[in-house]
């Protein structure tokens, strides 16, 4: 459960023009598959829980 006092990090996987317009505060700005390239660099809190925001909720549930 999110809520239960551990470490919660929002990522943007959308694109970096939708990230410009609007994101809540506090949000990492990750597009595409950059985070799963890189996260050690995006996230750097050891066993933080990772919510990915998207407004269409299918850039990372898609399979090429």
């Amino acid at each position: 459960m999110l809520l239960d006092g551990g470490e919660v990090v929002l990522v943007n996987v959308r694109s970096p023009e939708e990230h410009a317009q609007a994101h809540p505060a506090r949000v990492v700005s990750a597009p595409g598959g950059q985070l799963v390239e890189c996260s050690d660099d995006w996230i750097g809190i050891r066993d933080a829980r990772i919510v990915l925001l998207d407004d269409d909720s299918v850039r990372y549930g898609q399979r090429p």
